[in-house]
């Protein structure tokens, strides 16, 4: 029995979550998961592939978009092709529009 309501728990829960602590401590359990699973992994990835073929083909063949930081590049939706043909100088993006006149 624990001395706290369910609720209290899952906020807690939460909590816990934001923590760097957390997040390492999970990064090491899905790395041990992953090296003790290859093979249900492997099973489970020709699966769904077999399943949503198009779909992975599609995602496959999306194009980058990249954004500039600091001078380097970032690629946001990460596709088989690592160097993409044309890669923009830089991408601007501003809402506001001035009223000039």
């Amino acid at each position: 029995m624990h001395g706290i309501c369910k609720d209290c728990q899952l906020t807690r829960n939460k909590e816990d979550r934001k923590t760097e602590n957390y997040r390492k401590l999970k990064r090491i359990r899905d790395k041990k998961w992953k090296q003790d699973n290859k093979d249900w992994m492997k099973d489970y990835n020709a699966q769904y592939y077999k399943k949503y073929k198009e779909r992975v083909m599609a995602r496959r063949n999306t194009e980058s978009i990249l954004i500039i930081e600091n001078g380097s590049k970032k690629s946001i939706n990460r596709t088989r092709n690592k160097t993409p043909k044309y890669i923009p100088d830089d991408i601007v993006i501003n809402p506001q529009r001035r009223k000039d006149g």
